[in-house]
């Protein structure tokens, strides 16, 4: 499972995870290269703003978050971060509302470096002051609340296994996940550890292989405050079913240009065109052309241009590539005497274990691209399409008995102006799956019941080369909206 960038949470989204089986996440939900600690120590300290807004549904609107202690030193840091529900308060009344520890949040985050190499992360959420466990410096944040605290806690511990792989090992409790209707679920309890392949450690091909177990898979709620019951066919048969299995994956990934512009092709061939000029030069080859030593200065009237600079460096050159991944899972149920004695017993509703199998997915997608990202207007539009096909998550009839899943996600990004961009993403299903806002519309047009997941998005290039873009974003279908830096991104 993978992180998803979602508001809901008060560290920004390092508490949410993907549930498998579910859709990949569209553009505006990938997480960003910096945690939403980071981004606020640094927005804070750079920026001097004292807090940053957020848009989430289901906590009553607007939300302000602030890091309230930041400390670190080489090797590791940690952060606590404090949310302020401002539109519930606000509705509430001032006097009422800041009494009430349901307007409050606090979420905890520390990475750091083990002695032999291994990198920890914590993550620990209070969703309400009521959730603070009950202890001697924390006693007073309370406020008197008599519930028991149920604070959601994640551990993960990475360490290289050799020069191609990592071994990992991840324990969550209460933890927050989104499935493939847009609904949070709640799994009381997480715990995969394996090895796995590094990214490009070994061509196209990655791996992994470990155990996963999970049990008490709760009743989600509709984004946007809504109660429902929860999206069982959105947890995969074979990676999040309650039980322990034992899980061995393997993907392929493919990616070419089939067509490129003539003027990107130009680009090359003349860059390529004067390194080659320079490095004969300078080893005083055969042919050489110039003297490193004395530039040949511009003919007499001849106008010398200072060619312009990409408001991105990042952005490809104008063409059309394509891609595919082909990945295949096989999972196998543990016996109880090989897995540990709390992970036994399931939680009442908890679908039965499937047995032995094995599920295929397949992922084709396609980028078309025109501009350089130069001109002050219009120099900048990109349309990309992917489609996801593969095993249905764990059926609910038998009529759904080998059925596929399959999801189409389009993206299209356009210059507005400068540096500043505009970009819009969806997902459908097309499987007959519906998203988590068909039943708020009675009458209306059946391809809205088809999304999953949508964004709308404005980001502008913040540091020289685009290294680093400010994003703003609103996701219609979850109800949730953010600002954000995001680092090496189109």
């Amino acid at each position: 499972a993978a992180d998803v960038a979602a508001p809901s949470a008060a560290d920004g989204g390092a508490a949410v995870r993907l549930l498998p089986g579910a859709p990949l996440p569209i553009a505006a939900s990938r997480p960003s290269g910096l945690s939403r600690p980071q981004q606020l120590v640094l927005l804070q300290g750079v920026a001097k703003l004292p807090c940053l807004p957020s848009y989430v549904g289901q906590d009553g609107g607007a939300v302000l978050d602030r890091v309230l202690v930041a400390r670190g030193r080489k090797g590791w840091w940690a952060t606590l971060t404090g949310r302020l529900r401002a539109q519930r308060v606000l509705q509430r009344g001032a006097r009422v509302g800041m009494a009430d520890p349901d307007s409050f949040a606090l979420g905890a985050r520390a990475r750091g470096v083990l002695p032999g190499g291994a990198t920890v992360t914590l993550n620990a959420e209070a969703p309400t002051l009521g959730d603070v466990p009950d202890v001697a410096p924390l006693k007073a944040l309370r406020r008197g609340s008599k519930a028991a605290a149920r604070p959601r806690l994640r551990a993960a511990v990475r360490r290289a296994a050799g020069r191609s792989a990592d071994a990992f090992a991840e324990l969550a409790a209460r933890q927050r996940c989104l499935d493939a209707r847009g609904c949070y679920v709640d799994v009381e309890q997480m715990l995969s550890a394996g090895l796995c392949t590094r990214k490009g450690a070994v061509g196209p091909l990655s791996a992994s292989v470990g155990v996963v177990a999970c049990k008490g898979v709760g009743s989600s709620a509709k984004v946007g405050g809504d109660g429902g019951s929860g999206e069982v066919t959105a947890l995969s048969a074979l990676t999040a079913a309650p039980g322990a299995r034992a899980v061995a994956a393997a993907a392929w990934d493919f990616d070419t240009t089939l067509l490129r512009a003539k003027a990107a092709r130009d680009k090359d061939d003349d860059a390529r065109a004067r390194v080659q000029a320079r490095a004969s030069a300078l080893l005083a080859l055969p042919g050489a052309v110039g003297d490193a030593r004395a530039p040949v200065a511009p003919a007499a009237g001849e106008k010398t241009r200072t060619p312009r600079r990409p408001y991105s460096v990042l952005v490809p050159p104008s063409g059309l590539t394509a891609g595919a991944t082909l990945c295949a899972v096989a999972s196998v149920p543990l016996a109880d005497a090989m897995i540990p004695l709390p992970l036994h017993w399931r939680c009442e509703g908890d679908a039965p274990q499937p047995p032995l199998g094995v599920r295929g997915l397949a992922s084709l997608r396609a980028r078309a691209h025109f501009g350089a990202f130069e001109r002050l207007f219009g120099d900048w539009s990109s349309l990309q399409a992917r489609l996801d096909v593969g095993s249905r998550p764990v059926p609910t009839s038998d009529a759904q008995k080998g059925a596929v899943s399959a999801t189409l996600s389009l993206s299209a990004a356009q210059q507005l102006i400068g540096p500043l961009r505009a970009r819009a993403d969806a997902c459908f299903a097309l499987d007959g799956r519906t998203g988590a806002g068909a039943g708020k519309r009675t009458g209306g047009p059946l391809l809205q019941d088809r999304v999953l997941d949508s964004a709308l998005a404005l980001d502008c290039a913040v540091v020289p080369g685009g290294a680093a873009r400010a994003v703003l974003w609103w996701s219609p279908t979850r109800q949730e909206g953010m600002f954000e830096v995001r680092l090496l991104e189109l």
